[in-house]
């Protein structure tokens, strides 16, 4: 809320005393102005953390995240030297792009409690990478976006830039986002992919309406195949895992090459992913 100026407005009132409400209410916008103003500037910041999280490997460019987050580019400049000089955000010298800082790992270890994965959770996805011999994934909705909590690797490792623990992706974009996306009524899907909008224009493969008829398969069949949806030469099968209450928050799939996941083996890999979803269900201790 933009304030004009008043030539008037610092004039006595007629009877020659100073106006202490007039004054007072004054100071109260102000003050509720820098408020809004410094809110709205840790929103972007954490806006652009995320998508960082999201370019864990890579990192992104100036441009790209100003172009991601819809906020002008000299604004984004001003947020980034901020977090670089608290060590939230560290830039490549050679390549100039930017990455998540030191600083985050450790606020990480202000919050880590126990082993985060209990022993039966860990064992059960270690038991599904075993059966199928392809590399299982675990993965939390967080907000508007899905998070990596493990990476159990299989007996051929992905060479592809697949999301690595504590990376992030929209949700819709991959088989886990598409299983969790599945739970939400259309109107929340429609609400969560335009929230998504931005960070999601790296995955041009994945239009609205192939999400929305990747979802429809998913719900009739339970589970989520996918096959070059979020990358280009693999196959992943996903499935929710429900929790006693509420929309499950959690997704596993199973992720391989094109050319090893033939028809049988996605049979088979449905088959393994739906026992172990349904023994993880079970559990009694959720680490989450």
């Amino acid at each position: 809320m933009s304030r004009t100026y008043s030539p008037n407005a610092d004039r006595e009132p007629a009877s020659g005393r100073p106006s202490f409400a007039a004054n007072e209410t004054n100071a109260g916008k102000d003050n509720d102005e820098k408020n809004l103003s410094g809110v709205r500037t840790l929103t972007r910041a954490i806006s652009i953390l995320r998508l960082l999280s999201h370019n864990e490997i890579s990192g992104a460019r100036l441009t790209e995240l100003s172009r991601m987050t819809g906020i002008p580019h000299p604004t984004v400049r001003r947020i980034l030297k901020c977090l670089i000089e608290e060590r939230l955000v560290a830039q490549d010298e050679a390549s100039r792009r930017y990455r998540l800082g030191p600083l985050n790992f450790e606020l990480g270890l202000a919050t880590y409690h126990g082993s985060g994965l209990t022993e039966q959770f860990r064992a059960l996805l270690q038991d599904l990478s075993r059966r199928t011999g392809d590399t299982v994934y675990l993965q939390m909705r967080s907000g508007f976006e899905g998070i990596c909590l493990e990476e159990i690797v299989g007996s051929t490792r992905l060479k592809s830039n697949q999301v690595a623990i504590g990376g992030r992706r929209p949700l819709g974009y991959g088989s886990t986002g598409i299983a969790l996306l599945a739970e939400f009524p259309d109107v929340e899907i429609r609400k969560i992919l335009a929230h998504n909008k931005y960070s999601a224009t790296r995955y041009r493969r994945m239009s609205e309406e192939r999400i929305f008829r990747e979802v429809e398969q998913a719900r009739a069949n339970g589970v989520v195949v996918q096959r070059n949806s979020a990358t280009l030469g693999l196959t992943a099968v996903a499935m929710t895992i429900h929790a006693k209450t509420g929309i499950p928050k959690l997704a596993v799939s199973v992720v391989a090459k094109n050319e090893r996941m033939t028809r049988a083996h996605i049979e088979h890999t449905k088959e393994a992913i739906k026992d172990t979803v349904l023994k993880l269900s079970e559990l009694t201790e959720w680490p989450f």
